[in-house]
């Protein structure tokens, strides 16, 4: 099985093709699984999520996230970056393209120069599902931007807090049974936000595309920044803007890691069965 590891600001990502729709058959394991053996650091190969993409009758292609857990996730602001890059390098798209995901047809737009790509992308609309809600002793922003969000603003934001009290916040009874993407923040500036996050089904990651989405809109709701917005984040930093009719952009880069086969993905998921 042919994998690409790439990353988006350090979120690392594994591309594994399925254009012939015959991989689980092949393997015979669920997307979900294959996820799980490819992205554990020992047994596999280590990624915060893999990105499977197959073929779509509504779009130019589509992509499916499954996060280091096994559950597949709605959306995936770096993964989409990376997915873009993938397919654009190989001729297999225009600068301008279209993906499918579970949170909807996502619009992208591809610039390279000197050997640097980066990827706009139409992330739609966001929401505000709650606000000022209180999950055990915080009170945050519930935020839907395709995928849900609960974005803290606090002076205390670190990386610490956010290994500290993610895991508890983001499977908190008030947000099952999908459970809540969970991000600390602390506001640098009226363009700049300074943001750690909790991903669900990944834990803490060095960024989160749709994250920093959540967090730009969050904060334009309650009057702390402008259109405009750079989302610094522990891998890097994303532009993000947000539209009076809450559409929200999103822009970065994509990068490789490595690309690789895979002999025997089966024995690498009993191994972490075993284990």
């Amino acid at each position: 099985m042919k994998i690409t590891k790439m990353h988006g600001i350090g979120n690392s990502q594994i591309l594994v093709e399925d254009l012939g729709e015959e991989l689980e058959a092949r393997t015979g394991l669920s997307y979900n699984k294959i996820a799980q053996a490819l992205c554990d650091p020992n047994f596999g190969i280590g990624s915060d999520q893999t990105l499977v993409i197959t073929p779509s009758v509504t779009a130019d292609f589509k992509m499916r996230v499954f996060n280091k857990d096994g559950g597949e996730a709605e959306m995936c602001g770096n993964g989409i970056r990376c997915v873009a890059k993938y397919l654009y390098d190989r001729d297999m798209i225009s600068e301008n393209l279209s993906i499918e995901t579970k949170a909807g047809i996502k619009e992208l737009w591809i610039t390279s120069e000197n050997g640097k790509t980066d990827v706009e992308v139409d992330m739609g609309k966001g929401e505000l599902l709650e606000e000022d809600k209180r999950v055990n002793k915080f009170v945050g922003q519930l935020v839907s931007v395709g995928n849900p969000h609960f974005v803290i603003f606090t002076e205390d934001a670190s990386k610490d807090l956010a290994r500290r009290e993610g895991p508890g916040l983001e499977t908190a009874e008030e947000f099952q049974p999908e459970r809540a993407n969970i991000e600390f923040v602390k506001t640098n500036s009226s363009d700049e936000l300074e943001t750690y996050v909790w991903e669900r089904g990944s834990g803490l990651t060095l960024a989160c595309g749709t994250g920093a989405c959540a967090v730009a809109f969050a904060a334009k709701k309650k009057g702390l920044v402008a259109r405009e917005v750079i989302v610094k984040l522990l891998g890097g930093e994303l532009k993000i803007s947000i539209e009076d009719d809450n559409h929200i952009t999103m822009e970065g880069p994509a990068e490789y890691i490595f690309e690789g086969e895979v002999s025997n993905v089966r024995k690498i998921y009993s191994n972490i069965q075993k284990s």
